[in-house]
């Protein structure tokens, strides 16, 4: 009876430490495979990053165009009369990005008007429209002043006569 219960017991913990070693390989195969399948979905999105960061215009690269400026109306040497209202275009483009355009009118070099518009983007139409309360026989200068997002300054003005 003794040898029958002593290959009971031997018999049983060989079938238990079996259990346990099955236990430990499938624990480990599927550590593995998980980090198989980590491997198999994370280096497509690694991939796909790498790829789209090196497609974007460097942002380290230093922005040094200006933003460009056209004033469509009023043109240089047109008069208006004290009291008219005076319509003002302008277009703003940049290479890169906008970050205001601004309109500034002077009379006799002191600002008597100023708009200031944040944008986005690479171009911006302004239409602004202006009374001209300043005194007779004068200078207006009317100034359009673009920013991009770098600091740099693009502009252009026209200088308008005020008669009575």
């Amino acid at each position: 009876m003794k040898i029958e219960q002593l290959f009971l017991y031997k018999s049983n913990n060989f079938s238990q430490k079996k259990f346990q070693f099955e236990q430990r390989r499938l624990s480990f195969t599927q550590h593995l495979n998980a980090s198989t399948m980590i491997k198999k979905l994370l280096l497509p999105f690694l991939a796909l990053a790498i790829v789209t960061s090196s497609c974007k215009k460097d942002e380290d690269e230093e922005d040094t165009q200006p933003p460009s400026v056209s004033i469509s109306t009023p043109e240089t040497g047109d008069v208006v009369s004290r009291g008219d209202t005076l319509d003002i275009r302008a277009t703003a483009t940049d290479d890169i990005e906008l970050l205001t355009v601004e309109i500034i009118i002077l009379n006799d070099n002191s600002e008597v008007f100023s708009s200031n518009r944040l944008y986005s983007g690479t171009s911006a139409q302004m239409d602004t429209i202006y009374r001209a309360n300043v005194p007779a026989n004068t200078e207006l200068e009317v100034i359009v002043r673009a920013t991009d997002k770098a600091g740099n300054k693009g502009e252009q003005s026209r200088t308008l006569d005020v008669v009575q």
